[in-house]
């Protein structure tokens, strides 16, 4: 989301019959002030489409300050250009320079504050109150006409699938629809519409990913066979043998490079089953992993620092918390209610899709108690393969690295967020080729964390899986 030291861009609505003076100079007071004020002092020209040029103008802005006087209210573009903001839902704020009758007023600005600018009051003081007016909510403000331009594009080009949002963009916009309250100037239907679609092309995104990672198990179990019937032909015939010799020492070190992966997944397995009694659920937690491509090392180390909360809590910025680290707040309520329906409370009472979307602050949570199998498969089927197209888009580069290399870093994307400034060294030391430097820019993930020793432990053991990995191959950086 951009930051707060981005000037907000203020429209200026009023009558040039009875405020032309005062409009100036109140542009000028808001421009002192840090705001980027403009207004529109141009004439209608003969058979000029206006409500055009004043549309555009109004959309490019944060906040409309109309300006109350008797021309105004008695304006039909002055009219028009409240019906507009209210459409855009862009945030209102009008301002009293005349003395107009109640009645007189549009509809739509009966209901909010008037600051008053009129006779007998000093210009500075109205101008500081309507200087912290335009302060409140800005940087959501900000982002709320930033969604609407890029909606607005998408609209106006056919909603073509290229603009819409990804990654680490449509992560922060579905925190900011999230982040929506009162008396903030509420989302569009154009801002959800764009959302929505955003996490559709995501979800599409995510099922070609898991389909890649099926015909890539499909396809190393598909090598095994072949080469067994291969290998069976050759001790009926050894000529035969000969002839598929070539074909025969291609699948022979795919077939010795599944034969060791074999190994290596059941030799922790088997250590996992002898050592822990909770071993039945963490075998499917391993179990989801590997169709995606991921290690059982990569997928434990989640499974061992995420831990299972069975009963939700809320976490420092206020969202419902329960499950593998399952952030409700982090989630459209779409996806949300898609991963969790049909997922009941350990009493069978509530239904765990009940705590997506807009909450009230007194949701009884201790009526919300999750079983660990059900966090589990929430987890699996959903979370995960979502985790693993984020690290690929926010890591590009990352489908070439060995599966423990990625698993780690699939680990870090969970943890941190796809969209964390920390995440930029590693991908420029990837971009570049220097992946012996991607372990300690993992481990400087948590430089300002100290105080947090498990997660500087969590860093330590994904720089050394992702050591383990690289070591894998024979050459490089």
């Amino acid at each position: 989301m951009p930051g707060i030291d981005e000037r907000l861009r203020v429209f200026i609505s009023y009558a040039r019959r009875d405020a032309s003076g005062f409009a100036e100079e109140l542009l000028n007071g808001l421009e002192v002030a840090g705001f980027e004020a403009f207004l529109d002092r141009e004439d209608i020209a003969a058979g000029e489409d206006w409500e055009v040029r004043l549309g555009g103008l109004i959309r490019s802005a944060d906040t409309v300050v109309f300006v109350l006087t008797p021309g105004s209210v008695a304006s039909e573009r002055c009219t028009w250009e409240v019906a507009a903001a209210e459409r855009l839902s862009k945030r209102i704020i009008p301002i009293v320079a005349l003395e107009v009758a109640e009645m007189t007023t549009p509809p739509g600005l009966r209901r909010l504050n008037y600051i008053f600018f009129t006779q007998g009051h000093s210009f500075t003081k109205p101008l500081g109150e309507l200087a912290k007016a335009l302060r409140v909510d800005v940087a959501w403000i900000r982002e709320h006409t930033r969604l609407a331009d890029l909606a607005h594009r998408w609209e106006d080009r056919e909603r073509i699938d290229v603009l819409l949002l990804r990654g680490p963009e449509l992560e922060a916009a579905r925190s900011w629809l999230a982040a929506w309250k009162a008396p903030a100037p509420e989302p569009t239907d154009l801002h959800r519409e764009f959302i929505r679609a955003s996490e559709a092309a995501e979800g599409a995104i995510i099922r070609r990913e898991r389909a890649r990672q099926r015909r890539l198990v499909l396809g190393l179990v598909s090598a095994t066979v072949v080469f067994a019937g291969l290998a069976a032909s050759a001790g009926v015939g050894f000529v035969r043998t000969r002839e598929l010799s070539g074909h025969l020492s291609s699948e022979l070190e795919r077939t010795k490079q599944l034969t060791r992966q074999i190994k290596s997944v059941v030799g922790e397995i088997t250590q996992i089953a002898e050592a822990d009694p909770n071993a039945p659920d963490r075998l499917l937690f391993l179990s989801y992993g590997a169709p995606l491509g991921l290690t059982a090392a990569s997928i434990d180390l989640i499974y061992r620092y995420e831990g299972f909360v069975a009963k939700p809590y809320m976490n420092r910025g206020s969202e419902v918390v329960t499950g593998f680290g399952y952030r409700f707040g982090a989630e459209s309520e779409e996806t949300c209610r898609e991963a969790w329906h049909g997922v009941m409370n350990l009493s069978g009472q509530r239904e765990m899709a009940t705590l997506c979307g807009p909450k009230p602050d007194d949701v009884p949570l201790d009526e919300y108690r999750v079983s660990q199998r059900d966090a589990l498969r929430v987890f699996g089927q959903h979370v995960l393969p979502r985790y693993v197209a984020k690290t690929r888009e926010a890591l590009p580069g990352t489908e070439n690295l060995p599966p423990d290399a990625f698993g780690a870093l699939v680990s870090l994307v969970y943890n941190v967020g796809p969209g964390n400034p920390a995440l930029v060294p590693i991908r420029t030391a990837i971009e570049e080729g220097k992946l012996r430097e991607v372990p300690d820019r993992i481990r400087a993930a948590t430089e300002s964390l100290k105080s947090f020793p498990s997660l500087q432990r969590r860093r330590e053991d994904e720089a050394e899986l992702f050591e383990r990995g690289i070591a894998q191959l024979k050459s490089g950086p």
